[in-house]
This record gives structure tokens, C-alpha cells and sequence, in this order.
């Protein structure tokens, strides 16, 4: 009578199932690595954007920095939410709260508004010592283009001017009052005020 050995052949099979079983997606562990939604994006001047971090595919509490604060800011350390500034790139970072050493980075562009035109009325101004007057600007571009300016002064001594385009004569002289468009910082108008003694 022949006798047949099949544990050599059982082993093999067995070791061949395990073999297989360690390459199931399902068995290996999941990717603890950070992950910033979305990983990069555009923003424009003034405007802001959303962004999120997850790991494990859930929600992650994060602290939130950027490289480059003068072109895109961090709302706050914990919002996620970014303001372009100024045109040009920077990188966001989000570092885990719980473990400061798991950290994910994401591209942010910051792109100018699309501006066709400036202009500040009157374009011309005489004020006596003391007087007030609001300039009024006209922005012409794409539709929803932001319609804010940033009002600067030649010369606090001759003119002053408030957030609102408010000018406030403050000495006897000539000095331009500069409008620029808060949506792209490189368009910008002007008034010339003279403030005179009115004597």
C-alpha cells in the first residue's frame, strides 16, 4: 500500500492564501499623512478662499500659517480661510494640533482683479484751511469687480484724507490725493488739491 504525504502540498497552499491576503488594499494600514483641500488654488486680489485638512479621510484639526502674509493671509490660526493680498504665490501650511511634527503645505496664487479703469472726480480741487470734501471714484472691469480703493496723501501738511476720500485742507500748498484700486494695486487715479488761506 502506497502511502501519500499532502502536508508539504496543505503548507503550500496555506502560505500561498496568506500571500495573497497581504496584498488587499483592505489589510494595509490607511495613510496617515495630511491632506489640505483643495491643494492649490487661485484667489483674487481681495478676495478669499476656503481651505480644509484632513487625515484619514476625516476632518483634522489644524493650526494654519502662510509664507507670505504681504501676498496671502491667514485669516486667523485655526479658520483655514486665506485673503489675497497682492499678486504672486505663497505657501499655506497646515500642522496638525495633536502632533506638531505631521504637517501638509499647499500653493496659493494670488492673481490682481481684472480692472479696466480708475478714475477719481473731480480731478481737480480747491479747499480753504479746514475744509472738507469727499472725492468720488468710478471703477470700470469685469462684472463683481471689487470697487474699494485705498486712499494715500502726498502731503499730510497741505491735505489730509480719510478712508471714505474725505480731504481736509491742513495747509496752504498743492499736493495729489492717489486712489488705487484695492482689486489690483497697480491701477490708480488721481486729484490735484490746492488748499489755500482763503483770506
Amino acid at each position: 500500500m502506497i502511502r501519500r504525504n499532502y502536508l508539504p502540498l496543505v503548507c503550500m497552499l496555506a502560505l500561498g492564501v496568506a500571500a495573497c491576503g497581504s496584498d488587499d488594499p483592505a489589510s494595509s494600514d490607511p495613510d496617515p499623512k495630511l491632506t489640505i483641500i483643495p491643494n492649490t488654488n487661485t484667489v483674487l486680489i481681495g478676495q478669499t478662499i476656503q481651505f480644509q485638512a484632513e487625515r484619514f479621510g476625516e476632518p483634522a484639526t489644524v493650526t494654519w500659517s502662510d509664507s507670505s502674509p504681504a501676498i496671502a493671509q491667514v485669516g486667523t490660526s485655526t479658520s483655514g480661510v486665506v485673503r489675497g493680498i497682492e499678486a504672486g504665490q505663497a505657501v499655506l501650511k497646515a500642522t496638525l494640533f495633536s502632533d506638531d511634527s505631521v504637517q501638509a503645505t499647499a500653493t496659493v496664487t494670488v492673481e490682481a482683479q481684472q480692472i479696466d479703469s480708475i478714475e477719481v472726480f473731480p480731478s481737480e480741487l480747491t479747499l480753504t484751511l479746514n475744509e472738507r470734501f469727499t472725492l468720488g471714484t468710478i471703477i470700470s472691469g469685469a462684472p463683481g469687480v471689487d470697487t474699494d480703493v485705498t486712499w494715500e496723501t502726498g502731503s499730510n501738511n497741505i491735505a489730509s484724507v480719510n478712508t471714505n476720500g474725505e480731504v481736509r485742507g491742513t495747509g496752504v500748498g498743492r499736493t495729489l490725493i492717489t486712489a488705487i484700486a484695492d482689486g489690483d494695486p497697480g491701477k490708480k487715479a488721481f486729484c490735484l488739491v490746492e488748499v489755500v488761506s482763503g483770506n
